[in-house]
């Protein structure tokens, strides 16, 4: 096999003859014979002697003068000029030319003998280096090529990965719009389930602790401001909502930002952002598909990535698969990430997770904005991280007035007149002033969720209850239903109990052992092997309790869903007055509950249970002998014991005219005459008076 010779081997070799070749081809001063110099003769000088000096002192004699003496003249005669001695190139022309072509010949051959060598030596190498050069030649060319070709194949490619992109983030945000076009809300038997999400109300944030509200992003607009939000708001609060208008808005718009949002959600104006909506909860699951597919841990971009291809392939559409990554690494806009719902992870390894890769993201990709909702939660880390925190602030009266307008305008059509619009408004107003008239629901209309669901059974046929037992039990209601509605169909066959009936039983219970214990919040296992278990009645026959897991799954998903508890380092405690009726509930079944009360009334926390058992037992047992029993016995004990028979009675008639507590009314009355006359108990006696005095007093004589 013949081995090939290197190229800066035949370099090397080629070196030598090269020189020589330039060498002889340059015609230097070497080939011309040097000019010789001709000695001039030389000039003779005139000497003179110098004076020889005498003994005696000079005769003073004027001499004469010296003799001049003429130079000889000197002659130089110029030496004969040298014959030039002719060029190689002149050689050649004489022996093309001229007649003397042996003498020339071998002038040349003196001249250039080693030039014929030097070609003797190149033609014997020839066959051994002309293929090496050729092949390192073609090579190169073959190089040159590859890398021209290469570099048209990169831009067309890239031409083309830009179409692709661009084609993605049409398909993208048409499948965004679409998605969040609507908005799931509480769900009413034979009425709409959805609301326009443009019609959001601008809600306030402000930092923990303060009360001075500011524009939901507006941590965000400076120009040192933080590139992280955490939005932290109770359920029902309007995170999701909020976010939901923002991603929904931008879609719309981009790449422009819209003034009007700019303003609404304090975004700084002219700055385009590209809408990225995640739910948290769904981040899990992906990671794990990604992590079997590619047995290694993905990036949180790559996560985004594969949940967003997921999910508009199920609306049989689709993008390049690494979508949100190109757009991140284009550097040519920025994104905003919505991340929805951190609370709704469960797991409280993966929830760290989550917070850790958010926060990676930040540090790696600064230019770009982040928000994460949120419940108050004991393990976040953001705010560490690189986030800022705002909480959620609760309605101002005109935000709760624009909720309710846009409820009873959606009632109008989707094309609502201009008389329409104004009996929405008029309507809106009326109700408003209802419930800021309601002790019990004006703290609850402060918070979105709450007022929502007031809202669809004013709307509907459904209607605002006037007991007080009825507006608890039909909210909480709408409520679990409502939280039903949001979980996944995986999320509710692994949950115990499904049925919201079996929940609202529970959370009784749980009421219950909290108001037996004195306690506003309560840990699971506190009330499943705390002192209130034995004071519980027993569950029904082939009832089974459920273990710890089963609790600590169906009151996250209470917590997440429906506002009606909260959850605090392991604690869990009712929203607003609720532990009151859900324990006036429970209470209400018990068989001694009589009894109970009788001997708690007096207590702190026990009033308003006992009133609501009153108003549970006429409005929903429809049984009348057990608050005809317990009034009549708090008739008999002292003034504070008449003043709360009259309250619970009161409850009971509250949706009208009970006759078979007609007159246990009429002796309760008379007890509220004599406590009026009493300055201590006047107010309060004359407000019961006010509502236990009928106008058809004696009607329903027993």
């Amino acid at each position: 096999m013949r081995r090939r010779e290197h190229p800066s081997g035949i370099a090397l070799t080629l070196a030598l003859p090269v020189a020589l070749v330039f060498g002889a081809l340059n015609p230097v001063a070497a080939q011309q014979p040097a000019p010789t110099a001709t000695a001039l003769p030389a000039t003779p000088v005139p000497t003179v002697a110098p004076p020889t000096p005498t003994a005696a002192p000079p005769t003073p004699t004027t001499a004469p003068p010296a003799p001049t003496v003429a130079p000889p003249t000197v002659i130089v005669t110029p030496a004969p000029l040298p014959t030039p001695t002719p060029t190689t190139g002149d050689l050649f022309i004489e022996l093309i030319f001229g007649k003397d072509r042996a003498t020339i010949l071998r002038e040349l051959w003196q001249r250039l003998w080693w030039l014929a060598v030097l070609a003797g030596v190149l033609v014997g190498a020839f066959p051994f280096v002309w293929k090496p050069v050729g092949e390192w030649v073609q090579e190169g060319i073959k190089a040159l090529l590859k890398q021209a070709q290469d570099k048209q194949q990169a831009q067309e490619d890239e031409r083309k990965r830009q179409e692709e992109l661009q084609q993605s983030t049409k398909v993208y945000l048409d499948g965004l719009r679409k998605e969040l076009e609507l908005t799931e809300v509480i769900p009413i038997p034979n009425a709409y389930a959805a609301i326009a999400t443009r019609d959001y109300v601008p809600l306030q944030v402000a930092r923990p602790g303060a009360t001075v509200g500011e524009a939901v992003f507006a941590a965000l607009g400076a120009d040192q401001s933080p590139r992280g939000l955490l939005l932290v708001g109770a359920a029902g609060s309007g995170k999701s909502h909020t976010l939901r208008y923002t991603a929904l808005r931008l879609a719309e718009a981009w790449p422009r930002l819209p003034d009007d949002v700019a303003a609404t959600l304090g975004l700084r104006t002219g700055a385009s952002l590209l809408p990225v909506y995640v739910r948290l909860q769904d981040l899990p699951r992906c990671q794990q598909k990604l992590r079997e597919q590619h047995e290694k841990e993905p990036a949180l971009l790559q996560i985004i990535d594969y949940h967003l291809h997921c999910r508009l392939a199920r609306e049989g559409v689709s993008i390049v698969e690494d979508f949100i990554s190109s757009h991140v690494a284009s550097k040519k806009e920025r994104c905003l990430f919505l991340f929805d719902g951190l609370d709704e992870i469960d797991d409280t390894h993966q929830r760290h997770t989550v917070q850790g890769q958010i926060a990676r993201l930040l540090r790696d990709e600064p230019d770009h904005v982040y928000v994460v909702t949120a419940r108050p939660l004991a393990d976040q880390t953001l705010v560490g991280s690189g986030f800022t925190q705002r909480e959620l602030l609760p309605l101002q009266p005109d935000q709760m007035q624009r909720i309710l307008f846009h409820w009873y305008r959606a009632e109008c059509g989707a094309t609502p007149t201009a008389e329409d619009e104004a009996r929405a408004n008029q309507a809106a107003s009326g109700l408003l002033k209802m419930l800021q008239s309601d002790a019990d629901l004006e703290p609850m209309a402060a918070n979105p969720l709450f007022l929502t669901a007031m809202a669809r059974m004013a709307t509907t046929g459904v209607g605002l209850p006037v007991a007080r037992v009825q507006k608890y039990d039909r909210l909480i209601d709408l409520l679990l239903e409502w939280r039903r509605n949001r979980m996944s169909k995986a999320a509710t066959d692994n949950l115990f109990p499904v049925d919201h009936r079996v929940a609202l039983d529970e959370l009784s219970r749980f009421a219950a052992c909290m108001l037996l214990t004195g306690r506003t919040d309560l840990s699971i296992e506190a009330y499943s092997e705390g002192p209130c278990v034995a004071q519980i009645p027993k569950r029904a026959e082939g009832a089974t309790a459920p273990g710890v897991s089963d609790l600590e799954r169906l009151f996250r998903s209470i917590v997440r869903h429906t506002g009606l508890l909260h959850e605090e380092a392991d604690r869990y405690r009712f929203s607003f007055t609720f532990r009151d009726y859900l324990a006036a509930r429970s209470l209400a079944r018990w068989p001694d509950v009589t009894q109970r009360f009788l001997e708690h009334y007096a207590k702190p926390g026990w009033r308003t249970p006992i009133v609501l058992s009153t108003g549970y037992w006429a409005h929903k047992l429809l049984s009348f002998e057990p608050p005809k029993e317990l009034i009549a016995a708090l008739l008999d004990r002292d003034p504070e014991a008449h003043l709360l028979a009259a309250e619970a009675l009161g409850e009971a008639v509250s949706a009208g005219i009970v006759p078979d507590l007609e007159r246990l009314r009429r002796r309760t009355v008379e007890q509220l005459h004599i406590l009026k006359d009493q300055p201590q108990y006047t107010e309060r006696a004359h407000r019961l008076l006010q509502r236990l005095e009928l106008p058809n007093r004696g009607m329903y004589e027993p």
